[in-house]
This record gives C-alpha cells, sequence and structure tokens, in this order.
C-alpha cells in the first residue's frame, strides 16, 4: 500500500514515515488476529531469535526517539538511509499513543481502538501523502484524515493529543536527500532493508 498509494521515498523523513507505516500495519493486523501475551504488544520482531528490534509503546527501549526532540533523534546525516529505523520510532510512538491511549509528555491521550486508528492511517495512506512527505505533514494529514472519515470532536482531540505529545509539528531538520540523480531511483525502486548503497 505504502510503494503503491503515497509511494514514500525511503530516505529521510519520508522513509521513516515508510518504516513507521510498515511497523503500524504489522502491530495492527497482529493484535487483532494473533495478539499473543500482552507482554509482545508493541514488540516489533519478538520472535526473532535474537528477539525484539523496535518497541512502539517505547521506542527509547532501542534507542529510538520517542518525539522530535529526543536526543536520539537523527538528523542530517546518511547513516540508516537518512535514518529511517531510527526517526521510525515517532511515528510509532504515535500510533501507540492513539490506538492504547497513555499518557506521554504531559498529554493524556484516550485510546481508538485499533478499527478507528486503522481507518485514519489508511486514509491518509492512501489520499493524503506524497513522496516527499516529512513528519510536519503526517502532523496536518493525520488531523484532516479524521475529518474526512467524520471523527468525533473528542476523537480528533485524541489524535492532535498524541500528535503533539511525539512533537510531531516540530521540524528540526530537513528531508535530507541524496543528490537529485538519486531522488529518481528512490522514487522508482524502494531500496529494501538488505540494500546497501553509499553515498
Amino acid at each position: 500500500v505504502t510503494d503503491c498509494e503515497s509511494g514514500l521515498i525511503y530516505y529521510g523523513l519520508s522513509g521513516a514515515i515508510n518504516e513507521s507505516f510498515s511497523d503500524i500495519w504489522g502491530e495492527l493486523i497482529e493484535l487483532t488476529y494473533n495478539p499473543g501475551p500482552p507482554a509482545d504488544h508493541w514488540l516489533l520482531g519478538e520472535d526473532l531469535p535474537d528477539g525484539a528490534v523496535r518497541n512502539m509503546a517505547d521506542p527509547l527501549m532501542f534507542l529510538h526517539p520517542d518525539r522530535i526532540t529526543s536526543l536520539y533523534y537523527y538528523c542530517g546525516g546518511s547513516y540508516d538511509y537518512g535514518g529511517i529505523h531510527i526517526n521510525s520510532g515517532v511515528g510509532n510512538k504515535a500510533a501507540y499513543l492513539m490506538t492504547a491511549g497513555d499518557t506521554f509528555n504531559g498529554y493524556t491521550i484516550e485510546g481508538l481502538g485499533i478499527s478507528r486508528v486503522a481507518n485514519l492511517y489508511y486514509e491518509v495512506q492512501t489520499h493524503l501523502l506524497t513522496p516527499a512527505s516529512s513528519y510536519a505533514d503526517l502532523y496536518f494529514a493525520l488531523q484532516q484524515a479524521a475529518v474526512n472519515l467524520g471523527f468525533s470532536g473528542f476523537e480528533q482531540q485524541q489524535i492532535v493529543n498524541a500528535l503533539d505529545a511525539v512533537e510531531m509539528q516540530e521540524s528540526l531538520c530537513q528531508n535530507p536527500f541524496p543528490d537529485p540523480g538519486q531522488i529518481f531511483l528512490l522514487v522508482a525502486a524502494p531500496l529494501r532493508d538488505d540494500d546497501r548503497v553509499s553515498y
């Protein structure tokens, strides 16, 4: 869906959103059809031989940022394709807050549940993002998606609370892309996690 609809470029902030979307869909589907023990909820890769690789509820567990101003927020380099796996923590934390609810960074969020959040993200992916979208773009797109879908004022406020809690509206760095010749390559053929490219 991400490749065929929003077509997010697999680099920088758009790549972090791409990675976060993959995590969100995987976890929402798992929580719906095969939730497993509560201790495994919101963990990614918990069944791998070496255990989980990300925690959507607590990205700091793996030294990933849980908000834009986190010391772990990666900005301005080509490592990890511009920090796509690292910075996905911001989007993951927001989705966790919207779905399950919690108190974080001075905000209390009432969870909307899996179905509502799935509908919200599907609307964003299929109708509101462009290939070079940043977290600031996603901040407004999620709010617009809630309007498009007729979410109640209460639900819309929970979304805003979650987004503000992770400081998604902040813009500490631009969406850093490699040289213009590489942008076409990234749009036309998104890189996989196991690809290795030097810039």
